[in-house]
């Protein structure tokens, strides 16, 4: 990378609002949906197929709590739990380092964030839970504890891919710090995800339902196995989720940048090292930790 499109770059790293965030992270989504798209398959896709196995499972067999075919397929799908969670964050970590790094000009596939990211399994078996926690208990309690914790936490996961050289508990301190003064704009962002969320749920409903009625009309009884499918409007949520993941990582990207211009005039820290000779490689490899 030259020196004018690094300086190019440094200066793009301004203190930005809740809305330019989005727009960043869709320009993000533009520049490589494939490899986002694929960090998301990878992120959402062994849960999706251990939970949906066990569903039709008990779905078609007609198995209930307590019965013996119960109790032996779900004991594989319950021992392969932790690694299911640690699919999750490693993937969606990825897919934050690979937005990081694609804010500062380095547009790295999506092989070199899984590798960086792999560096710390242990944040992911233990911050990830503790991360998925603090959203559930938000999810109950949009006001009071739970929007306070969803807005000091929101960025923990940003922390742990970015900053994965740091010691174990200091991604925690980490979050609280760079939270300073966007406990609001976590918190909208937050809720605008769940109202996508829902939006894009419905529309997919929505248009399974108009395949259903216009192939009704059309083929007679054949699609009527789409009509019976178990958890279809599950498995529709489902899909939402992997298609607004990209969005909500690279979002998640770009509020921790810009948290960190904010707060600790990283954009100013960056102009320093261009002066002085510091490579790109070295800034982008090494976040400030302390």
């Amino acid at each position: 990378m030259s020196v004018q499109q690094r300086e190019d770059i440094i200066r793009s790293l301004r203190p930005v609002s809740w809305f330019e965030v989005l727009d960043r992270a869709f320009e993000l989504i533009r520049q490589r949906p494939s490899s986002m798209l694929l960090l998301s398959i990878l992120s959402w896709g062994p849960f999706g197929v251990a939970l949906f196995g066990w569903m039709f499972y008990i779905h078609y067999n007609q198995s209930s709590w307590g019965t013996d075919a119960y109790i032996i397929y779900a004991l594989p799908y319950v021992l392969g739990l932790p690694l299911t969670i640690y699919m999750y964050h490693w993937s969606k970590s990825a897919q934050i380092y690979l937005a990081y790094r694609w804010i500062l000009g380095d547009h790295i596939q999506s092989r070199e964030a899984l590798a960086y990211t792999a560096r710390r399994p242990e944040s992911f078996l233990m911050l990830g839970p503790l991360y998925v926690l603090s959203v559930l208990v938000g999810m109950l309690f949009y006001i009071a504890p739970g929007a306070f914790i969803v807005a000091r936490w929101g960025m923990l996961p940003a922390v742990v891919a970015i900053e994965s050289e740091s010691r174990f508990f200091q991604p925690i301190m980490r979050t609280f710090r760079l939270g300073e003064g966007a406990g609001g704009r976590l918190l909208l962002l937050f809720l605008f995800f769940r109202g996508a969320e829902l939006l894009l749920w419905i529309n997919l409903l929505l248009l399974k339902y108009l395949i259903l009625f216009v192939g009704h009309n059309f083929f007679g009884s054949e699609l009527s196995a789409l009509r019976e499918l178990p958890y279809s409007s599950v498995l529709l949520y489902w899909l939402t989720l992997i298609l607004l993941a990209p969005l909500k990582n690279a979002t998640l990207a770009m509020t921790y940048v810009d948290s960190r211009v904010r707060n600790e005039g990283w954009d100013l820290r960056l102009w320093l090292d261009l002066l002085i000779g510091t490579t790109s490689q070295e800034v982008n490899d090494a976040p400030d930790a302390s």
